[in-house]
């Protein structure tokens, strides 16, 4: 257990990704814009050049996602912020936690490490900023974990033996981040792991929609094997979102597994574009029925 202690707090603390994060945080205004550009530019340039493998853009599967996107992800963001809550020894509403996650989630959007901020600001006042720091850090290990375990097993069943190394890889990442949330509070941290594992699914869902948004008929296991683009781009935190890195980690998974990275990349985009619906829907509902104290 201690080896894996020191593993977890290595993955916590690793110093190139806090470099790499520094960077972005520096740059975040140059490279918003030049991620965005590249995301707008090479998603035209798809849909004018429409791959022959896909049957075209589907408003009912586009409508599909977005919906799916507002209640069912935004669901597990807030259920999730109240077991980070419960965490750290305190507890919140539902619709409050579903307030200030999609606040996170829209702020994580702009040139700016939004999300961070507003989980850890309402954290941290309910406890101490380590405290939220371990349990924010300790939740991300977990989800990039274990998507990137998913990923790398479908990967594996697909014919790709890179999934092995993926899968391991992402087994690391969740022992980790169960073992920093276990620091922070033993009778949370089973609940929250288990409740990452649901979350990544639910993810995996939304993506497999977005690929059937873009007229592409693709089996769970191989649209599973390109979920992890998403996890990854934003564990880096180089740009707002990983826009961008998202849809070029999504496009060359997809090559793995024998789909055209022009519709991994596509599909990326239109998963981006119904989350971005579904937060600007629940936004608003928010917004219309008045705020909860």
């Amino acid at each position: 257990m201690s080896a894996l202690s020191k593993l977890s707090n290595a993955l916590l603390t690793a110093g190139w990704l806090k470099a790499l994060r520094e960077f972005g945080q520096r740059h975040r205004k140059i490279l918003s814009i030049l991620s965005l550009t590249f995301v707008i530019g090479a998603a035209i340039y798809y849909i004018v050049n429409f791959p022959e493998e896909a049957d075209g853009l589907s408003l009912a599967w586009a409508g599909i996602g977005v919906a799916y996107a507002a209640l069912v992800m935004q669901t597990f963001n807030a259920l999730e912020f109240r077991l980070q809550a419960r965490a750290v020894g305190s507890s919140i509403s539902f619709v409050q936690a579903q307030r200030i996650a999609v606040n996170a989630a829209i702020a994580n959007l702009l040139p700016l490490p939004g999300s961070v901020l507003v989980r850890g600001a309402w954290l941290a006042d309910k406890s101490s900023k380590k405290a939220a720091g371990l349990v924010l850090g300790s939740t991300a290990l977990c989800w990039i974990g274990v998507s990137t375990f998913i990923a790398g097993t479908a990967l594996t069943i697909s014919g790709a033996l890179i999934g092995l190394a993926l899968a391991t890889a992402g087994a690391l990442l969740f022992i980790g981040g169960f073992i920093g949330l276990r620091r922070s509070n033993k009778d949370a941290a089973l609940t929250i792991a288990g409740f990452e594992v649901l979350m990544t699914l639910s993810g995996v869902g939304l993506l497999w929609i977005a690929f059937n948004a873009v007229g592409f008929d693709i089996s769970a296991i191989k649209a599973a094997a390109t979920s992890a683009g998403g996890p990854l781009a934003g564990a880096v935190g180089v740009v707002p979102g990983g826009i961008g890195v998202s849809e070029s980690l999504t496009a060359l998974l997809a090559e793995l597994v024998d789909t055209p990275a022009s519709i991994g990349f596509l599909a990326a985009s239109m998963r981006r574009i119904m989350n971005v619906v579904g937060l600007v829907i629940i936004k608003g509902v928010h917004e219309v029925f008045g705020k909860v104290k």
